[in-house]
């Protein structure tokens, strides 16, 4: 029998609930118009800074609209190609180097002001010291006029990890064609709280859930966080792996 495993998201702290940063993307990946679920698909939860896209930011294929399927899917190839492997890459999703304010210079080793944090170049280090690396990319950070370098953008990757059956417990339907997670009820109540299938887990220590937008930490990592004081960081028992 296989001994339950809780799973924890990764959060702001309590202490640090107000944005640290004020930060936006200059391109995003296109809606798909779906002719099977009848929608258009975008979800701008999900971003990808840790990818150089300066290659075809005059492309004009990037921006707040919608294409086919066919013409998606022949941009995400074109971004495989560029990054030399395959993620999943969800419409609408935000790409390239953010920009923006920050509200201090003496930021949290996780700042917040999307859903998913900056991180400092400190935690980055203290977190490889324990076998532990992320996806990072370059931010462009000012605080009062002046340039901040001491943090990253970080690059957490959707994957799709829920059971059937919990997908079913939280309402959302999925579109077989475009892939797209649409919940029916706003706010169901699910005591379980996500039901994460243990084969579909990546080989990576911070994952975020497609079907939920939850930032998934691994054990290894919480522990690296709490061992080194990093700040910033809150641990919510979110489920269980199954």
């Amino acid at each position: 029998m296989t001994e339950t495993m809780r799973a924890f998201q990764l959060t702001s702290a309590p202490k640090s609930k107000s944005p640290q940063v004020d930060h936006g993307y200059d391109w995003q990946m296109p809606g798909i118009r779906c002719l099977a679920c009848r929608q258009v698909v975008s979800n701008w939860a999900f971003e990808y800074p840790a990818i150089d896209y300066d290659f075809i930011a005059s492309s004009g294929l990037y921006g707040d609209r919608a294409v086919s399927l066919e013409e998606f899917r022949a941009l995400q190839e074109r971004i495989f190609q560029a990054a030399d492997r395959r993620f999943c890459l969800v419409p609408g999703g935000l790409l390239g180097t953010p920009s923006g304010k920050a509200e201090s210079s003496k930021l949290d080793d996780f700042a917040w002001g999307s859903v998913v944090p900056v991180i400092s170049k400190r935690a980055v280090e203290c977190l490889a010291q324990e076998g532990i690396r992320l996806r990072t990319g370059k931010i462009d950070l000012v605080f009062r006029g002046k340039r901040l370098d001491s943090h990253l953008s970080l690059q957490v990757e959707p994957e799709e990890i829920l059971t059937e059956a919990n997908r079913r417990a939280f309402t959302l339907e999925h579109c077989p064609i475009c892939g797209d997670f649409r919940q029916v009820e706003l706010h169901p109540h699910v005591p379980q709280g996500m039901q994460i299938d243990r084969s579909r887990v990546p080989g990576e220590h911070l994952f975020k859930s497609v079907e939920r937008a939850a930032i998934i930490a691994s054990s290894q990592f919480i522990d690296a966080t709490l061992k080194h004081g990093l700040t910033g960081a809150h641990f919510e028992d979110c489920g269980e792996y199954v």
